[in-house]
């Protein structure tokens, strides 16, 4: 017993081993201690600079515009249209690239250059003239400052009246004391500023790698459309320019704000339609001479065939 006592004693007597003397920080970390790397997303984001006023413009291709759509810009005199309006001629010579449908079902007329009648339809600020009549029923085309209609009317008792009407795809496009033009497509453009994504490299460079996002503004080049006024509530915008989703990038990102509106304030387009040169037109002259010149021109212009004018295709 006594030896076993004697052995026990002993072995409390023994030192430590000399590592788990030292202090908790001295001591080695197991490779299971060590501490994890911090997650990515709680790093500092990165800060997209803010794109100048130039930037802005010059993205959007404001400069060039008119010459990359190959578009040219409306050439309205307005002393000239008051002109036609307050001294409207009795008849006038129209001339139109696409046949005219007309008040009889599925029938359409050629006009080349014709003469025809003004009639007045008590509005002041339009030209209307009567391109076909057969019988009780006629078309008659409203030459308005900007637009055309076209308006089928019936007489039953000795008064015209509307059966029908429709507005035709056009703009005026050129206006002064010989003739009335319009376009087809011709429109008006506003520069808009609207919210973007923007793709970011994480690590500053250029070259293809980790890439973040963020949303900024950014300038467009659209057409112009007349927002809503409801008679309660407020104005509807034409446009619904939605904030874009930001997908998951491979860094954070935060946008320093563009100088849009300042861009906005630089960036002008023409306020007048915008047009293709090619584009059907429709035009009213005072002088069948002036007609056949432009018709003429027209048709070398756009390269006329003995089978017929690609303008045809479709009518108005």
């Amino acid at each position: 017993m006594r030896f076993v006592l004697l052995l026990c004693f002993t072995a409390c007597a023994r030192p430590l081993p000399a590592e788990s003397n030292k202090p908790a920080a001295e001591r080695k970390t197991m490779p299971q201690e060590q501490a994890a790397p911090v997650a990515a997303s709680t790093r500092e984001p990165i800060v997209a600079p803010a794109l100048s006023a130039r930037e802005l413009i010059d993205a959007a291709g404001v400069a060039t515009f008119l010459e990359d759509r190959e578009l040219e810009v409306a050439a309205i005199d307005t002393p000239a249209m008051e002109r036609w309006f307050a001294r409207p001629p009795r008849s006038v010579f129209v001339y139109a690239e696409r046949r005219v449908e007309v008040a009889e079902p599925d029938e359409t007329r050629r006009i080349r250059c014709t003469r025809v009648q003004r009639w007045d339809s008590n509005v002041l600020n339009e030209l209307a003239v009567v391109v076909w009549q057969e019988g009780r029923f006629r078309t008659v085309l409203e030459l308005g400052q900007s637009t055309v209609d076209a308006v089928d009317q019936a007489r039953e008792s000795g008064e015209w009246e509307t059966v029908s009407g429709r507005h035709l795809p056009m703009q005026a496009i050129a206006w002064d004391d010989a003739h009335i033009r319009y376009a087809e497509g011709a429109e008006l453009h506003e520069v808009a500023c609207v919210p973007a994504l923007r793709t970011v490299p994480c690590g500053g460079e250029q070259l293809p790698g980790p890439r973040g996002y963020c949303v900024d503004h950014e300038l467009v080049i659209r057409p112009w459309r007349a927002p809503t006024f409801p008679h309660v509530g407020p104005v509807i915008p034409a446009y619904h320019d939605p904030i874009p989703d930001v997908p998951r990038g491979d860094c954070a990102v935060q946008c320093e704000p563009s100088a849009c509106k300042e861009a906005l304030r630089v960036a002008l387009i023409p306020r007048a339609p915008l047009y293709a040169e090619d584009a059907p037109v429709l035009a009213a002259f005072r002088s069948q001479a002036a007609c056949r010149a432009f018709a003429s021109h027209r048709e070398k212009a756009r390269g006329k065939v003995a089978d017929g004018d690609r303008s045809e295709d479709g009518a108005w």
